[in-house]
């Protein structure tokens, strides 16, 4: 596998970057416009209140759309091979 082949196959860090931050925006959002609506419409502030649900479930939205897209550790590397190879874990615990 030549050089250029290598270069291809790896991605930037600062696109996982961006989708992080990304996904931690929407995260926020998504929780603080769902308490704001909560409260709003238990005292009875209709216009705010769906102003603010409406927003949680937008940002609710593209947080699922992200998250989809998101690799995590377990995915990528191999750590409990070790693990199973020196006796502490059986292959059956990690499923």
């Amino acid at each position: 596998m030549g050089q250029s082949q290598i270069a291809d196959e790896v991605k930037p860090i600062a696109d996982e970057f961006r989708e992080n931050v990304i996904m931690w925006l929407s995260c926020v959002i998504f929780l603080i416009s769902l308490l704001l609506g909560v409260g709003k419409l238990i005292f009875h502030e209709w216009t705010m209140g769906f102003f603010y649900s409406i927003t949680s479930v937008v940002s609710g939205y593209m947080l699922k759309k992200h998250l989809g897209k998101m690799r995590f550790a377990s995915e990528t590397c191999e750590i409990e091979k070790p693990l199973v190879n020196a006796g502490y874990l059986n292959e059956h615990e990690l499923t």
